[in-house]
This record gives C-alpha cells, sequence and structure tokens, in this order.
C-alpha cells in the first residue's frame, strides 16, 4: 500500500495562480516509472470527476511494452461518469469502480453502461466513510494483487494514512510556497503527518527543485 501526493512547500495539493503541475517533468516521469511497477492505481471519485484522468504509464518508449496497472475509484455513489477517460480506455487496462451495493441498485442502469464499457463494477461493504477500505484491500488480496499506488486526493490519502492502512509514503515536494488564499483548495501535508504518526525510515531523492520523501509506515 503505497500513498503518494504532491504538494506545496505549504502543504497544499493545487497550486495557486492556476498552475496545472506542482511539480516539475523529471518528477512527473518517475511517477510513471512507479505506475508501471504498480498492480493498480487508486483515485478517490472526487479526481476522478476534477480532473478526468487516465492513470496509465505513459514513459514515451515505443520500442518497450508498457505494463500498465489496473485503474481503480473509490465511488461509493456511483457517479463516474461512462464518458470519462478511464470508462473509454478499458479496452487499454482493467478499470474497477469500488461501489456498495445500495448504489449500485439504485443506479442500476449507470451500473450497467459502466459494465457493458468493459468496466468491473465492484459491490463492497459500506465503511463509516463510504466503501469499506479494509474489504477492499482483502479482494484486492484475494486476487493477488502485490502493489497499490494511491494517488487520491486529501479525503483518500487521510482515509488510508489515518487508518493504519499504508506501508510506505511517497510524497513530492516543491519548495515554493503556495501563496495567495487557500480558499477551497485541499490540503494534505507532509509535515502534519508527522505530527499525527510515527513514521520509520526516510529516503530522499531529488528531482532538480522538486524532492521525493520515501518514508516508510511501521506497523505493530
Amino acid at each position: 500500500m503505497i500513498c503518494k501526493w504532491a504538494q506545496t512547500a505549504d502543504g497544499f495539493l493545487i497550486p495557486a495562480g492556476g498552475q496545472q503541475w506542482i511539480t516539475g517533468q523529471s518528477a512527473r516521469t518517475h511517477v510513471h516509472e512507479i505506475r508501471r511497477w504498480c498492480s493498480g492505481v487508486l483515485v478517490g471519485v472526487g479526481t476522478l470527476l476534477a480532473d478526468d484522468p487516465l492513470l496509465t504509464c505513459r514513459l514515451g518508449v515505443s520500442d518497450v511494452p508498457i505494463r500498465q496497472p489496473a485503474r481503480l475509484v473509490l465511488d461509493s455513489q456511483l457517479r463516474t461518469p461512462p464518458e470519462c477517460q478511464l470508462v473509454r480506455t478499458a479496452a487499454t487496462s482493467p478499470v474497477l469502480i469500488a461501489t456498495v451495493a445500495e448504489s449500485a441498485a439504485l443506479k442500476a442502469g449507470r451500473a450497467q453502461k459502466l459494465v457493458h464499457a468493459g468496466v468491473e463494477v465492484l459491490e463492497l461493504p459500506r465503511g463509516r466513510e463510504g466503501v469499506n477500505l479494509e474489504a477492499l484491500l482483502d479482494e484486492l488480496g484475494r486476487r493477488e494483487w502485490t502493489y497499490l499506488l494511491v494517488e487520491g486526493g486529501a479525503r483518500v490519502l487521510s482515509s488510508f494514512v489515518y487508518g493504519q492502512l499504508a506501508d510506505e509514503l511517497l510524497v513530492f515536494i516543491n519548495p515554493q510556497m503556495s501563496g495567495g488564499e487557500p480558499g477551497r483548495r485541499p490540503r494534505f501535508d507532509l509535515a502534519a503527518v508527522r505530527d499525527r504518526m510515527t513514521l520509520g525510515a526516510e529516503y530522499v531523492t531529488e528531482f532538480g527543485p522538486d524532492r521525493l520523501y520515501r518514508l516508510l509506515v511501521p506497523h505493530g
């Protein structure tokens, strides 16, 4: 269980001023290398609706086959639009929508559209804040997934990190402060995680001005 995020120096997940990216190209390329070795990449439906991501591995190597991870969305209310990029590229690599039985029943038409597009709608028990994450991880274990990369927003990251479900944190930090008014921009700061949890070994790698902090999360 690897939780990955990019943040400004003051802990924001979205830069101010309309910038698209927090980190530079070399850091983003490294993320694609990480995806290459993972069984799946997970986001919450909020990230899906805001960014319409592909979540594929795009390394730009034309002569070497790229192993693509499965794409997994936490979507307890089944809000995933059938026209999003993930659904439209379901033939590229598997797409799973983790939801709860009540939502699948209430939105049977949407569930059917997703299934017809090649998406697997995975019905799981309800947890305190949506899909029961322990049940999800049990299911992925039965499928023999090895590495799951969580690239969610603040809410998803909080559920996995503070729920003691993460084994490793990968945090890209740009040295610039976010600046401007915080507004409603999401925030998930490594400094706050360090204050709340005991973390293990730490490794730092530089990608130009960006730094990647790799931290192990001890259990037991």
